[in-house]
């Protein structure tokens, strides 16, 4: 295990989330990337500076995605210092017209994904690690 701080940051695959998994290990800090784009993510990783970082693709809004993401981190960090629940996405839906699932998939990925991916990474949290919102 190393001295390095680590960082998981979704949707690190564009935008926001990618502009911050990239500022993390440009500050020297260990990447855990993930969001529902492998292909994105792996351009991602390779444009980083030299770390252990992690790609973990997938769709969190399912609970056994955000439990894999932790048994990775698990077994290849031990440990994570700080979540940036950053992922968004837009999926235009009629409210009214549009199947109930259709239209509620921007809410599980954001709202659900995030509190897994949280639930997930407090008890890999030791010494008061920070949970982000952005």
């Amino acid at each position: 295990m190393s001295n390095r701080k680590n960082v998981l940051v979704s949707g690190a695959s564009s935008g926001i989330g990618k502009a911050t998994a990239i500022r993390f290990a440009n500050e020297g800090w260990d990447v855990c990337l993930t969001a529902r784009r492998e292909k994105e993510l792996m351009a991602v990783k390779e444009s980083l500076p030299p770390g252990n970082h992690l790609v973990c693709p997938g769709d969190y809004s399912d609970p056994a995605v955000a439990q894999a993401i932790r048994d990775v981190i698990q077994s290849k960090w031990g440990k994570l210092d700080v979540l940036v629940n950053c992922a968004g996405v837009f999926l235009a839906a009629h409210a009214i017209d549009a199947p109930l699932e259709k239209w509620r998939k921007p809410f599980d990925l954001m709202v659900n994904g995030a509190v897994y991916l949280t639930r997930m990474a407090v008890p890999l949290m030791t010494g008061g690690g920070r949970i982000i919102r952005v």
